[in-house]
């Protein structure tokens, strides 16, 4: 027990060394001439922050340049009180609003692994938080003030998924409550939530193919309805949000470009997770609207079919199959919407914010591939040589992640006011 303790302890000392050395250049950095101005700077609803009535109607009510994100607008306003248009203090809490969703990932993590029966689920757990928490393609999402949206969602779908286990172990009529609570809160933060019931639904039909003997709760007959009707009133306001954004430029690409180029983004995503090189924050279609793809792209959807046989016949072999058949739909899922299958009115074929949620299961699966597959198959003289690799590819990691805040102050057009 005391070991265990001792290890929570390290692991949370490193947690916070490794968040703190990758983010130490936030403070420099001011606002973005991107997307700030009207997000946050000429938002009257920022400035004009009244606990009342009529402010808090007004706020249910609009759309921010086509965007629904209330809640955001209203932690906006709320930093604004401490020290108006302070740069710092909206940088602080992006930082802290992330380092909550580490230590939230890393108790999902832990709940799933224990759900599928996955060996070695706590060191897992804590490499998959670890590596989240630093990850370079993750940086946007935190040092872009705009991109609090992001960060925000993050947390509620973190803990209505956390939640929603709860319910499928315990069946706590409380945390059908704060399952609901907390899928509405996710989305009055960001659109992107409107997927959850979704990736939630995936956990329940891999975690029962799993263990053929398990039985759907009554309950989640009526949380999924609930889920049903709140979807159909989120579709409806983020089709309202939208319906003067008339995405011309992407509408006019066929859609064999459009299933060509989501193989690869996908490659794309996965590789700068992995490897990240070259990262930015703007990638732009690599041609305008009725010009030809570039013939290297062609390769993608090849590559993607070999990568999902060779998975398939993979997952055939391996007795945690649920596992990961869970940790690829939860990834599709949450960057299906962004993968301009159905014509979005953005100009930007990527974005590396949009891996800040789908980036965790990825982790999550290769984590436990690796830590299990190392334990299994190789000698104690092996593994030390990896643990020590690992902790090179860490410091190169942080270093990058470190670099890109840095890069914010010249790539992003940073100013203070």
């Amino acid at each position: 027990m005391t070991n265990i303790s001792s290890f929570k302890i390290v692991y949370t000392c490193v947690m916070v060394a490794v968040i703190a050395a990758a983010y130490s250049r936030l403070n420099l950095l001011g606002f973005a001439n991107v997307d700030d101005p009207w997000a946050l700077l000429k938002n009257p609803l920022v400035t004009n922050f009244s606990f009342n009535r009529d402010y808090l109607k007004t706020l249910a009510i609009s759309f921010n340049d086509l965007q629904y994100s209330p809640l955001n607008t209203l932690y906006f306003a709320l930093i604004y009180k401490i020290n108006g248009f302070d740069p710092y203090y909206y940088h602080l809490f992006s930082l802290l609003v992330h380092f909550a969703n580490t230590l939230l990932v890393l108790l999902l993590s832990q709940e799933i692994l224990k759900l599928f029966k996955i060996d070695n689920y706590q060191l897992i757990a804590y490499l998959t938080a670890l590596f989240w928490s630093i990850s370079p393609i993750n940086v946007e999402a935190v040092a872009w003030i705009s991109a609090s949206k992001v960060v925000l969602t993050t947390c509620f779908i973190l803990l209505c998924s956390l939640n929603f286990i709860r319910i499928m172990t315990t069946n706590s009529r409380m945390a059908y409550v704060y399952c609901v609570l907390a899928y509405i809160m996710a989305f009055l933060c960001k659109e992107q939530a409107i997927v959850l019931p979704f990736m939630l639904g995936s956990l329940l039909f891999c975690h029962k193919h799993l263990a053929k003997e398990i039985t759907i709760k009554k309950g989640f007959y009526y949380l999924f309805t609930i889920f049903l009707v709140l979807l159909i009133v989120f579709a409806i306001i983020t089709l309202n949000a939208n319906s003067t954004k008339k995405g011309v430029l992407v509408a006019s690409y066929p859609l064999y470009q459009r299933i060509i180029l989501i193989c690869y983004s996908l490659f794309f995503y996965l590789l700068s997770l992995i490897v990240p090189a070259g990262l930015h924050f703007h990638y732009p279609f690599p041609m305008m609207p009725g010009q030809a793809l570039p013939p290297l792209y062609y390769i993608f959807p090849v590559l993607m079919i070999v990568v999902i046989v060779l998975g398939y016949k993979y997952l055939k072999k391996v007795r945690s199959n649920s596992f990961y058949f869970f940790c690829a739909l939860a990834f599709l899922i949450n960057i299906g919407l962004c993968l301009h299958l159905v014509p979005m009115s953005r100009p930007a074929l990527m974005a590396d914010r949009y891996m800040y949620i789908p980036s965790i299961f990825i982790l999550l699966a290769l984590c436990s591939f690796v830590i299990n597959f190392i334990y299994n198959n190789m000698p104690a003289k092996t593994q030390r040589l990896i643990l020590a690799l690992s902790l090179i590819y860490l410091f190169v990691l942080v270093g990058y992640a470190n670099v890109l805040v840095y890069n914010w102050t010249k790539i992003y057009l940073q100013r203070s006011i």
